[in-house]
C-alpha cells in the first residue's frame, strides 16, 4: 500500500531494515526483541527455552518478508529447520489476543509487550529472540512530499511513542 501511494506513512515495527532507494526510515526507538508466550503455556511455566525448544513450538510472527527471512536464518544458522508459523499478520492487537489465548509464541520489541508482561497477561521466556534487534519508528516513500497534516500526525505520534518507549533501553 505505501508503494503505490495508497498510505502516506507506516508507523511500526521494522527488524532488519535494508535501505531501499524508494524508502526513507526514520527510527523513533530501537529495542531488544523477546520471545513471549502466555503465561500458562508449557514453556512459560519452566520460563527458558532454547533453540531447539524455540523450533519445536507453534509461533505467530508479525507479517513482513524481512522478519520472516531473519526468523529462518536464525533457526537455519543453528542447523534447525524452521517452526511453524501458523498466523502472519500485520495487526498486533490480532497477534497479542491469540498469543493471550493459544499456546504459541511470538517474537517482539520487548517496550511494545511490556505492559503485558508486567499485567502478567504474558510471559517472556529466557531465550535467545530469533529477531535480536527490532526498531519502531516511520517508513514512508522517499519521494513524498511531506504535507503539513502529515507533519502534525507524525510529531503527534512521535510524541506518544517518547513517553510510551521510553528512551532507557536504546541499543
Amino acid at each position: 500500500l505505501l508503494e503505490h501511494a495508497d498510505l502516506d506513512f507506516v508507523f511500526g515495527v521494522v527488524r532488519a531494515y535494508e535501505h531501499d532507494r524508494d524508502m526513507c526510515y526514520d527510527p523513533l526507538r530501537s529495542s531488544l526483541s523477546g520471545v513471549f508466550c502466555r503465561p500458562q503455556h508449557p514453556l512459560a511455566i519452566r520460563g527458558t527455552a532454547d533453540a531447539a525448544e524455540l523450533a519445536g513450538a507453534e509461533w505467530a510472527l508479525i507479517s513482513s518478508s524481512l522478519s520472516r527471512s531473519a526468523f529462518r536464518d536464525y533457526f537455519s544458522s543453528r542447523g534447525l529447520p524452521p517452526p511453524h508459523v501458523g498466523l502472519y499478520t500485520n495487526s498486533l492487537p490480532a497477534l497479542l489476543g491469540i498469543v493471550r489465548e493459544t499456546d504459541v509464541v511470538t517474537n517482539l520489541p520487548e517496550q511494545l509487550v511490556a505492559a503485558d508482561v508486567a499485567c502478567g497477561a504474558l510471559a517472556q521466556l529466557r531465550a535467545d529472540a530469533p529477531g535480536g534487534h527490532a526498531s519502531i519508528g516511520f517508513l514512508y516513500r522517499r519521494s513524498q512530499v511531506v504535507t503539513p497534516a502529515m507533519q502534525v500526525a507524525m510529531e503527534l505520534i512521535r510524541g506518544f511513542g517518547e513517553n510510551l518507549y521510553p528512551a532507557a533501553r536504546d541499543s
